[in-house]
């Protein structure tokens, strides 16, 4: 290829070589691969192989793919059953991404049932001494817990109000437990007394 030689005032002489070609190959070998991977993590989630697009999930770094497959698991019968598995199968770096992904979840309120949900899960899956192990879980745990704290918060405020509302219907009398209560009033036959 083409080499440049350049010197400075230091006496240093450096060599450029070219090697825009190679680069570009490189990035092309890297999309190519890229591409094949986004492919097998898209049959894997339509052939429902949780396991397998969790995994290709994290290895290409995708938070947000490996998010759609645990709502698509989410959205199925045995969905507890099915992140276990997923969780189970997670070496010490899928579990340290994972875990990184929640951490980013979390902070949505839209995503949080995701991430606690998958959260459950590892934590079932894994020793609290093997969680421990992963370098830097204090700080993905402490940013979990801060959010996982604003949820609940809000969950339950959410609950006192629904709890406030039915108080209020109930004491107007518009909350009824037996589906004839929404059927018009019937009308009392009333006997004529003589006067």
């Amino acid at each position: 290829g083409d080499v440049v030689a350049s010197g400075g005032s230091d006496g240093s002489i450096a060599l450029w070589k070219d090697s825009t070609e190679a680069d570009r190959e490189t990035a092309l070998k890297e999309a190519e691969t890229e591409t094949i991977r986004e492919q097998e993590l898209d049959n894997a989630v339509y052939d429902e192989n949780w396991e397998e697009a969790a995994r290709l999930a994290i290895a290409i770094g995708r938070p947000g793919r490996l998010l759609s497959v645990v709502r698509r698991a989410l959205e199925l019968d045995d969905a507890d059953g099915i992140l276990l598995t997923v969780a189970k199968s997670f070496d010490e770096e899928q579990l340290k991404k994972t875990l990184e992904y929640c951490r980013e979840w979390n902070t949505h309120s839209k995503n949080c049932g995701c991430a606690q949900a998958m959260l459950h899960a590892i934590l079932s899956e894994h020793s609290p001494d093997k969680l421990l192990a992963i370098p830097g879980f204090d700080g993905i745990a402490d940013g979990i817990e801060a959010y996982t704290k604003r949820h609940r918060s809000r969950v339950d405020r959410l609950i006192r109000s629904a709890y406030v509302v039915d108080f209020i219907l109930g004491g107007m009398g518009m909350l009824l437990d037996n589906e004839d209560a929404y059927a018009p009033p019937k009308e009392e036959k009333r006997s004529k007394v003589p006067a």
